[in-house]
């Protein structure tokens, strides 16, 4: 950080992040990549079923936020865990089936 001060104006950094907030690049760029990748080949599965396609790549972003504010996360509960895990085993099979379904 040192180095970043001495070499990196605070008008230079700011601009760099509003640079970041209207164009993302690094990790959540290419998590945005992966998801809209995902969300892609989950609507062409299911558009092959002839079912009418749904998934969004928000559907597949994973949310870090909480990580990385300094405070640590909440770990959710037993039922939440439950219900996380039953939604997308759901969503997992729905997949399945439209896939199957295409053959």
């Amino acid at each position: 950080m040192d180095e970043l001060g001495a070499r990196m104006s605070a008008r230079e950094f700011v601009a760099w992040q509003v640079f970041a907030s209207r164009e993302p690049f690094g990790e959540e760029r290419a998590d945005l990549r992966s998801a809209a990748q995902t969300a892609a080949l989950v609507n062409a599965i299911i558009a092959a079923a002839e079912a009418k396609p749904t998934s969004k790549p928000a559907d597949f972003l994973l949310d870090f936020d909480a990580m990385w504010d300094g405070e640590s996360a909440d770990e959710p509960t037993a039922a939440e865990q439950a219900d996380n895990a039953a939604r997308l085993m759901a969503r997992m099979a729905e997949t399945r089936e439209a896939y199957a379904a295409s053959r």
